[in-house]
């Protein structure tokens, strides 16, 4: 919980924060120097690297993400409401961080290490339970509240659940490209491929847009499915890499952030073990997972699980 640590005036006290979880790619952030603050949210601050990319601070209700270290923070705290604001200075000093004058984050340490990666049994993979559990999954999505409003829909026009007249407009853009893209990707076309991703790079309005979250979901989705033809999984890959390379300075650099994780298979928790159990799990596993990542953002969640979904039901079909 949020305490005041130490004062550093009279009228005002500093925020001390205890962190509880922390990626793996985020260890060696602490010894990079002096940093700045790029975006402040009510329940997040993103911190701009020396090389470009982000370190964020996340309320660890909504998980940790591949570059982040989630944070013990009570019901209704706001980093916006205490004065942070971008271009602060950002500092690291033994186990503890320094965010301006406001917020110091200690015990950096103690905070339990996050994995991005899903970690996928082989021998435990049964083609029928997986498509049992997307089936389980698709009815979840279609029931969120925030589906209409991405590229959630997506997952109810390709199960043939809705009509196209029933779809918002960026579903209507992102359908015929993401046709395109799955056609490309069985006959391992390249050009095609990329371009086609490409199209819904930076698609949708927000701090990652729609099409960001579902590239994003479908890239984890397919590469954590095992795959028996080697030669595909390579093909994704390098058509992965492309799209995240023509993403930068094509969208948010949190919405290209978090492509350029999932190009390599990693993701939010929430979203590694909604994979998880959709690959291995039981259906109550999956409606655990699957409940909390349609409950991120507006319509993050279901675009990413979306683009999960699609990834996953791309690869089964390729076996």
């Amino acid at each position: 919980m949020p305490m005041v640590c130490r004062r550093l005036n009279e009228s005002e006290p500093q925020i001390c924060l205890s962190p509880v979880s922390i990626s793996k790619f985020v260890e060696g952030f602490r010894y990079v120097g002096h940093l700045t603050v790029h975006s402040v949210y009510d329940h997040s601050i993103n911190i701009l690297l020396k090389d470009g990319s982000l370190l964020s601070i996340t309320n660890h209700k909504f998980g940790c993400g591949p570059f982040s270290i989630s944070i013990d923070l009570k019901d209704g705290f706001s980093f916006r409401e205490i004065g942070l604001s971008s271009n602060c200075p950002v500092s690291f000093s033994d186990d503890s961080m320094q965010i301006g004058d406001k917020v110091r984050i200690s015990g950096l340490s103690s905070a339990k290490l996050f994995y991005p990666s899903p970690t996928i049994y082989r021998q435990k993979f049964n083609e029928d339970r997986v498509s049992d559990n997307l089936s389980l999954f698709v009815r979840l999505i279609m029931n969120n509240r925030y589906t209409d409003k991405g590229l959630g829909q997506l997952v109810s026009l390709l199960t043939n659940q809705v009509t196209s007249a029933d779809i918002n407009r960026w579903t209507k853009f992102a359908l015929p490209n993401v046709l395109s893209m799955l056609s490309a990707i069985d006959s391992m076309n390249f050009n095609k491929s990329v371009s086609s991703a490409t199209s819904l790079v930076g698609l949708g309005p927000g701090s990652t847009p729609s099409g960001d979250d579902f590239l994003a979901g479908f890239m984890i989705g397919a590469l954590s499915t095992p795959m028996q033809d080697l030669s595909k999984r390579k093909h994704l890959e390098n058509v992965f890499n492309l799209v995240v390379q023509s993403a930068k300075g094509a969208t948010t650099i949190l919405g290209y952030e978090y492509m350029r994780y999932a190009s390599l298979g990693m993701g939010s928790e929430f979203v590694i073990r909604t994979v998880e159990s959709l690959i291995n799990g039981a259906k109550f596993e999956v409606e655990k997972s699957g409940s909390k990542l349609l409950e991120l953002g507006s319509s993050s969640g279901s675009d990413i699980a979306a683009g999960v979904v699609i990834g996953i039901m791309s690869t089964l079909d390729s076996r």
